[in-house]
């Protein structure tokens, strides 16, 4: 997996985040995700918004309301 560069990242997607625990807070349109230093996603889905991975979790949030934590595989983890 070779890194991609911040320039070709933001090539890829509208918004890109800074990494943390090997992923970065992504968005493409008014989709967020996550995704790999190679520009990969971690998952498919797809949230009204993320925080960033710490402590091998992050926060998601759907339609504004709904939220929970993913781990970096995107398996919703029971709070």
């Amino acid at each position: 997996m070779e890194a991609k560069s911040r320039a070709e990242l933001l090539e890829m997607y509208d918004e890109v985040g800074i990494f943390y625990e090997g992923l970065a807070r992504a968005r493409k349109g008014d989709k967020w995700f996550h995704i790999r230093l190679d520009g990969s996603r971690a998952y498919k889905e797809e949230y009204t918004f993320v925080y960033h991975f710490h402590e091998g979790l992050a926060r998601v949030i759907i339609d504004r309301r709904t939220r929970f934590q993913i781990r970096p595989d995107g398996e919703i983890v029971p709070e």
